[in-house]
């Protein structure tokens, strides 16, 4: 038996399934077992793990240490943690951003309406009308 602790990880197996218990051990891939309950399961891993690590041995292969998987979640973890949360920056300057376009568009429309406003109608004589000046007229405008 091995003198290092594994980590294992043991789930219920649905009855409709067969039942029982699976266990595996993330540090050591494709090292699993199972048992009719959780203690067989625990066992039967024991086992597991010491064929597996003789194995590695044997082919020459590097036999990772305990908590090998935990420390590559960790790590895992910290990085979707920072790409959410410079993904939940960019998220919010977007909506500055659009609020800011927002606001602009929402300004120069409200120019818009006074100018509207304020614009003679057709008929005021007090507004110039290139249309009702002869070309003649139009040309001698200084330019």
């Amino acid at each position: 038996m091995s003198n290092r602790s594994y980590p294992i990880v043991i789930v219920e197996i649905a009855e409709d399934e067969g039942g029982g218990y699976v266990v595996y051990a993330p540090d050591l891939p494709g090292c699993m077992a199972d048992g009719d309950t959780r203690a067989e399961a625990a066992s039967a891993i024991e086992d597991a793990i010491d064929e597996w690590i003789c194995e590695a041995q044997e082919s020459g292969q590097i036999v990772p240490e305990p908590g090998v998987a935990a420390a590559r979640m960790t790590k895992l973890h910290s990085s979707m943690a920072s790409i959410l949360k410079k993904q939940d920056e960019l998220l919010d300057a977007k909506e500055a951003l659009v609020n800011a376009v927002r606001k602009k568009s929402e300004e120069l429309e409200e120019a818009l309406a006074e100018a509207q406003q304020r614009a003679p109608d057709e008929g005021d004589a007090g507004w110039f009308h290139l249309a009702s000046i002869s070309k003649k007229d139009r040309n001698q405008l200084p330019h």
